[in-house]
């Protein structure tokens, strides 16, 4: 078989351009189009997506190894209790500057030297704090700081405790072993001071200091003159012991909220310590403590006057012991458990015995002869000098002051009888009836 080559010509398609085939052509193309669903919108939030503008990814900065304010100042209070038995702290007050005495209303700013040569200064009502370098470059920090101020609040409250050693009255938290500064340690400390004040009221200061007057002062018609006087005011602290001072603010404020007004406590307590400032603590406890510590004293004072004869007739005609009475019963009211030199107690021979031998001494009186009223006047001012020694044996045995003085006030005015009569003798029944 003989073989030929041949070669076959690719098949070329051609666009058919009459009428009837570009019809076609057009309708495949539009059902071609209805086919593909159209895109549903987009939900809102998605869209503001798409169409918000993306923004760049910034650049982590490099390490440089500075801190930042707020590692500062956390930095400062870390460094400030861990050396707080090493610190040392200096107050801006002055006694020679008008109201910047420590009896003023001025609350001193305290600056703290750290070892190492940081320095603190804390922010009171005047100034904010600092943080200083030892070359002087500083840091700003408000009264508000959460890393400073406790450690600084919780180091003047143990100022306090320890000042006037107040240790046994804390209340503390179970999980507070005084190593943390923490934020109640303001309210444990008013509670322990408003234990504190029940037994020991603390006393009214008789200081002073100078506060810088201002008024205007009229000169002529239509002319003032603005003047400046140095003032000496009275101290409004009390006085705690130890140069602890307090002073009680109770202050209220009222905000109108919802169509009404409503009352704002803002009372507080101030306490100044000479080393470490002014502390502020809660008003309720230490206000409580002082008006039970005042409740206390009255009912102790009103109690002795009760329990004390209501009225004993004086001796008549007799000034001498009618004073040496009044000083008994004084003694005893200063001193109720009041005993002499053998451990007798007192009060009894002064409450009980004198009040029965004025009694029988009066009834005497009322039915006496008069020539028999001079010698019932002698047994009574006998019984008396009895009362009289026995006192004075008891206030011989102490070395108070208040008691020395009734003591040497009942000496001089001794009454000299010899052989007193017992205390009680009976009174016959017949001078009785």
């Amino acid at each position: 078989m003989t073989s030929t080559s041949q070669q076959i010509a690719p098949v070329q398609t051609c666009q058919d351009t009459g009428v009837l085939a570009t019809m076609l052509r057009r309708v495949l193309a539009w059902l071609d189009r209805r086919a593909l669903p159209s895109p549903l919108p987009a939900p809102a939030e998605e869209q503001k997506a798409i169409e918000a503008p993306v923004e760049p990814v910034a650049t982590p900065e490099p390490e440089d190894g500075l801190m930042k304010p707020v590692d500062i100042t956390r930095a400062a209070g870390n460094l400030l209790w861990a050396h707080r038995g090493a610190l040392e702290i200096s107050l801006d007050a002055d006694e020679t500057k008008p109201d910047m005495q420590m009896h003023s209303d001025y609350q001193p700013q305290a600056t703290i030297r750290i070892p190492g040569g940081v320095v603190i200064k804390m922010p009171t009502e005047h100034y904010s704090g600092a943080i200083l370098a030892p070359d002087g470059q500083q840091q700003i920090f408000p009264w508000c700081d959460k890393s400073i101020m406790p450690a600084w609040r919780t180091i003047q409250v143990q100022a306090i405790i320890d000042t006037l050693g107040l240790e046994d009255l804390l209340v503390r938290e179970a999980d507070d072993d005084g190593e943390i500064p923490h934020e109640n340690h303001g309210q444990m400390l008013a509670q322990a001071l408003g234990r504190f004040v029940e037994g020991r009221a603390p006393r009214i200061s008789d200081r002073t200091y100078i506060h810088m007057h201002y008024y205007c002062e009229t000169i002529g018609k239509n002319e003032n003159k603005h003047v400046f006087k140095e003032v000496e005011q009275k101290s409004q602290w009390l006085e705690m012991g130890e140069d602890v001072l307090m002073c009680l603010k109770p202050e209220y404020d009222s905000n109108y909220k919802n169509g009404q007004y409503e009352t704002i406590d803002k009372s507080c307590v101030l306490v100044r310590h000479p080393v470490v400032g002014v502390v502020k603590l809660p008003y309720k406890p230490i206000a409580a403590g002082m008006e039970k510590r005042r409740l206390m004293s009255l009912t102790s004072a009103l109690g002795v006057v009760h329990e004390l004869p209501v009225h004993l007739p004086m001796p008549r005609g007799n000034a001498q012991a009618a004073r040496v009475l009044r000083l008994c019963r004084e003694a005893v009211a200063v001193e109720p458990d009041l005993v002499d030199s053998a451990g007798t107690p007192i009060r009894p021979l002064v409450d009980q015995h004198l009040p029965e031998l004025m009694k029988r001494h009066a009834a005497a009186a009322a039915i006496a002869p008069a020539d028999e009223l001079a010698t019932i006047d002698a047994e009574l001012a006998e019984g008396i000098e009895r009362v009289r020694l026995a006192v004075e044996d008891a206030l011989s045995t102490s070395a108070v002051a208040r008691r020395m003085a009734l003591r040497s006030q009942l000496g001089f005015l001794a009454l000299r009888h010899p052989d007193p009569v017992p205390l009680l003798e009976s009174i016959p029944v017949r001078n009785a009836a």
